[in-house]
């Protein structure tokens, strides 16, 4: 497996040799710094990231799109989903990503030393959000959080930005500050109040999910409904999708979402069919729709990827 380094750039945002990825970073008066990431690659790779020598800090992180596992200092592994969120602290030098060849990656991340957060926040705290903040070192953490609109509104706000100054910046810096409330607060809420327990995944199920998981990887274009029809009778919809986020830590839609553009894109630039018999062949009826949803995945329009391809 490939193993890369973050460098610092010429305009003092980090880029991995190759151009296989670009983080751009932003500082805040308030503390908080902001990190937008795009990664692409090319073969199987770990992405190492230097201990930071100043102290620990507290992430909150959004993955808009990607698969990959992040590897914590303590050699525990989580794993980095498409629409998901997770609270980070990983004092333990050592935390990289394993990034398997294909994969685009894009993340906004939100971060705060402890010693700050505790200099700012002076009321009683939840206890496992006290147990984050407050405990001494060395503490490896990486706790999966539900997504609420507003975060993810948030987080698409901010990675969306493009200029850091006049009112933008006051304005960027609010985002930033709402995101890591609003991530804290449901770590706070979660690891408090008792909430359900998630559905257990074993025997049969497990075969289940499998089998509606083959279908979708091997026709990415057959509708969700038909999917799961077969087992529809054995184990109801809602519990289906249940258990499916539960076994594969995804949800059923975004997963058939991921792999009809993961298709897409490989008809593209390997086969160079045009755009909308790409759509067509992947599931999309509406060319627009897949547009918006392909850009949103791979951050480029689904016709730029055929022209650095096909070259018009």
């Amino acid at each position: 497996m490939r193993q890369l380094a973050w460098q610092v750039g010429s305009d003092g945002d980090m880029i991995l040799p190759g151009r296989a990825g670009h983080m751009k970073f932003r500082y805040y008066p308030s503390g908080i710094s902001l990190a937008m990431s795009a990664i692409q690659m090319d073969e199987d790779t770990q992405i190492n990231f230097a201990a930071d020598p100043t102290g620990c800090q507290v992430s909150a992180q959004y993955f808009i799109v990607g698969d990959s596992e992040i590897h914590l200092g303590n050699g525990e592994v989580r794993r980095w989903l498409s629409d998901t969120a997770m609270v980070i602290r990983s004092d333990t030098p050592g935390f990289h990503l394993k990034i398997g060849a294909g994969q685009v990656l894009r993340h906004v991340c939100i971060s705060m030393y402890r010693d700050n957060i505790q200099s700012r926040i002076k009321s009683v705290l939840p206890p496992s959000l006290e147990a984050l903040i407050q405990r001494e070192g060395p503490v490896d953490v990486g706790i999966s959080l539900r997504v609420t609109e507003q975060l993810k509104y948030l987080a698409n706000e901010l990675y969306n930005s493009e200029t850091d100054s006049g009112l933008d910046s006051i304005r960027s810096e609010t985002n930033a500050i709402r995101f890591l409330i609003e991530v804290l607060d449901l770590y706070g809420q979660d690891n408090v109040e008792e909430l359900p327990q998630a559905p257990t995944v074993s025997g049969l199920r497990k075969e289940i999910l499998a089998t509606i998981k083959g279908r979708i990887d091997q026709t990415p274009s057959i509708d969700l409904a038909e999917a799961i029809s077969e087992d529809g009778n054995r184990i109801s919809t809602g519990l289906l999708r249940q258990l499916f986020q539960t076994e594969y830590g995804i949800s059923l839609a975004t997963y058939q979402r991921s792999a009809r553009l993961n298709a897409a894109r490989n008809l593209l630039e390997n086969d160079g069919v045009h755009v909308k018999e790409a759509a067509f062949a992947c599931g999309y009826s509406h060319i627009g729709n897949f547009t918006r949803a392909y850009r949103n995945h791979f951050g480029e329009a689904p016709s730029s990827t055929r022209k650095r391809v096909v070259g018009h």
